[in-house]
């Protein structure tokens, strides 16, 4: 599931920790101990700053992923470019993360509008699914950093997967098998101009999983309506979950399906 650490503020990321409170009182406090008052507010950049989300190390670092504006000299156009950033658990930047010493990796992908829009956390690398735009044209990304915060060039090219789908077309969910296997999910839009929920899988180096679905690629309808994945869970037993939506007549349903392994429809 997504951390709960995913409150965002213009110029600005803001990070809220709570301790539990009694079973009986049905509540949380902020916890003192973390940041400032249960509160940590991390300057991105002065053109601007998001997080949409988050991932726990086993040593309680938190790493948060989205996006950090960059106006460039000359320009009055704020590019947002891919971000991660990484506290203590006390809610303190990390140094040693990112060339800059303040706990934050940027990455410029061809001067569009970027961001990462999920993570996972895994002791090979911290592993992200999100966007990039180049001269116009939106690539659904995959990418992945090493512990210390560069983009891993062990991993598809210098780090980064892309996938050329659509325009209207996104990937919002990531998850991490056993076996080092990447799963992601979203929507892609369909000939008839519904979208259809999209899964893909990939190897552990980036290169699609040729037995999942077609090619690495599985493309599901529930019967032409408007559908997406936004979360992706991987049972014990290696079959996948997908979860999402439904928009049909204006109306918004849950959607909840299973897949095998191979990416058939459990």
């Amino acid at each position: 599931p997504r951390s709960p650490y995913r409150h965002a503020l213009t110029f600005c990321l803001a990070f809220v920790a709570t301790v539990s409170a009694p079973a009986f009182a049905g509540s949380a406090d902020l916890d003192p101990t973390f940041a400032q008052a249960g509160r940590s507010l991390i300057p991105v950049s002065s053109s601007g700053g998001q997080a949409f989300a988050g991932a726990l190390q086993p040593d309680e670092k938190l790493i948060l992923g989205g996006w950090a504006g960059d106006l460039p000299a000359g320009s009055s156009t704020v590019n947002r470019q891919l971000a991660l950033f990484r506290q203590f658990g006390n809610g303190a930047y990390e140094p040693a993360f990112g060339p800059s010493g303040n706990g934050i990796t940027t990455y410029d992908y061809f001067g569009g509008n970027d961001s990462i829009v999920d993570m996972a956390y895994m002791p090979q690398g911290i592993y992200g699914v999100g966007y990039g735009h180049v001269y116009g044209t939106r690539y659904q990304l995959l990418v992945r950093y090493t512990q210390a915060g560069a983009l891993d060039p062990t991993f598809g090219t210098n780090g980064i997967v892309e996938l050329l789908l659509g325009n209207n077309d996104a990937l919002n969910a990531l998850a991490i098998q056993a076996d080092g296997k990447i799963v992601v999910g979203g929507s892609i839009q369909d000939p008839s101009g519904y979208h259809d929920f999209f899964v893909a899988r990939f190897n552990a180096n980036g290169t699609p999983d040729t037995g999942f679905g077609t090619n690495g690629r599985v493309q599901l309808s529930a019967n032409n309506f408007f559908e997406s994945v936004y979360d992706l869970v991987i049972q014990p037993n290696g079959r996948i979950v997908i979860v999402g939506d439904i928009v049909y007549n204006g109306i918004t349903s849950a959607y909840v399906q299973g897949l095998t392994p191979s990416g058939t429809r459990d």
